[in-house]
């Protein structure tokens, strides 16, 4: 797929797209420069050291102006978003970015307060779409590799037994997801990076890039 098919981002709940190759080489030229850090004591996780929050004050990092002008072009670009674009203007409302997965359970984003960002009224509001965009050296990305990212569809009961699977989805370089966050019935979850056989793991870096949307003028 390469460019967000917005029917299935609207019924799905997610839509995955191809990255454009100057905006591919744009943010890599970035992500080559980073100094990653290691999270706590894992081995399948490292982060940039603007990513998340202030331990602190929970306030959110700002992230380098130069991601946050190239991801804007990309959230506007007709190429990518197709008729999303003709339903709403779209801006970023928040990067994170990390290297490595670990194994997580179904969940869905609009109940993370990583998602929110603040009205002009301060009060928290959910950023109603984001990508996942990956990069590595990966053309295509072999199952046994692990770092999927698999799509589900629950009822609203949150009866973990009766979420649906969709699709799953391989970290290969340039691939992207869009995921609709107003929808509470899609849930996603990840694996782990398993070791390949050189007994290296492959990169899995990932640009989460949270969206929010205004009406179309």
């Amino acid at each position: 797929m390469i460019s967000v098919d917005a029917n299935k981002l609207f019924t799905d709940g997610f839509s995955q797209f191809l990255l454009p190759r100057p905006y591919h080489d744009a943010l890599k030229h970035l992500l080559d420069r980073e100094n990653w850090l290691t999270i706590g004591t894992s081995e399948l996780k490292a982060e940039t050291p603007w990513n998340g929050r202030d331990k602190e004050t929970k306030i959110s990092l700002k992230p380098p102006v130069e991601y946050l002008q190239i991801l804007q072009r990309l959230a506007k670009d007709p190429r990518v978003m197709s008729e999303v674009n003709h339903f709403y203007e779209v801006d970023v409302s928040f990067l994170d970015c990390w290297n490595g997965a670990e194994n997580l359970s179904w969940h869905w984003d609009g109940a993370d307060t990583f998602s929110y960002y603040t009205d002009g009224n301060g009060r928290a509001k959910i950023s109603e779409l984001f990508f996942l965009i990956y990069f590595n050296n990966e053309s295509e990305w072999k199952k046994e590799w692990g770092g999927e990212l698999l799509t589900g569809k629950r009822p609203l009961s949150h009866d973990r037994n009766d979420i649906i699977d969709i699709e799953t989805i391989y970290p290969s370089n340039r691939a992207g997801v869009l995921v609709n966050n107003m929808n509470p019935c899609f849930v996603h979850k990840t694996n782990e990076v398993n070791k390949k056989s050189t007994g290296e793991r492959a990169d899995r870096i990932t640009l989460h890039v949270g969206l929010r949307l205004y009406a179309k003028n």
